[in-house]
C-alpha cells in the first residue's frame, strides 16, 4: 500500500513538473515574440521619424480657434432661425389676408400588388387516437409485516 502511495505521489509530481515546464516555455516564447515585435516596430518608427523631419512644416495659423468656431456656429443658427421666422410670418400673413394658395395636385400612383408568395401548407396532422376507457382496479390489500 505504501509503495502505491509513493508511486502515485511520484507520478503526480512528475506530471505537475512537466506541466509547469510547458507553461514556462510557452510564456518565455510569447515574451520573446512580443519583444521582437516591439523592437522591429520601434526601428521602423525611428526610420519614419527621419522622413517626417524632412517634410515641410504645416502652418496652422488659418485654422480657427474653438471660440471662433463656436461663434460661427451660433451665427449660423441665429440666421437659420431668423429665416424660419420670416417664412412662417409670411405664411401666416398670407392666410390672414385671405389669399388662397392653389393646392398642389397629388399624383395618385397605383400601388402594385405585392407578389404572391407560394402558400405554405401546414403539415398534415394525424387525428389523435381515442383512448380506450381504463378499467379501475380493485385496491390491493397490503400484507401485514411481522415485526
Amino acid at each position: 500500500m505504501r509503495d502505491q502511495i509513493q508511486q502515485f505521489t511520484k507520478n503526480a509530481t512528475d506530471n505537475y513538473t512537466e506541466t509547469n515546464d510547458r507553461v514556462l516555455d510557452a510564456v518565455v516564447d510569447t515574451n520573446r515574440r512580443v519583444v521582437d515585435f516591439a523592437v522591429k516596430t520601434a526601428d521602423q518608427m525611428a526610420d519614419r521619424i527621419d522622413q517626417v523631419e524632412q517634410l515641410p512644416e504645416l502652418k496652422f495659423d488659418k485654422v480657427p480657434t474653438p471660440a471662433e468656431t463656436g461663434a460661427r456656429y451660433l451665427e449660423f443658427v441665429e440666421r437659420a432661425v431668423e429665416l424660419n421666422r420670416e417664412y412662417t410670418q409670411r405664411v401666416v400673413d398670407g392666410i390672414l389676408e385671405g389669399e388662397t394658395v392653389a393646392p398642389v395636385a397629388e399624383k395618385r400612383v397605383a400601388k402594385k400588388a405585392p407578389a404572391k408568395k407560394a402558400a405554405k401548407k401546414a403539415p398534415a396532422r394525424k387525428p389523435a387516437a381515442k383512448k380506450a376507457p381504463v378499467a379501475k382496479k380493485a385496491p390491493v390489500a397490503k400484507a401485514a409485516t411481522a415485526e
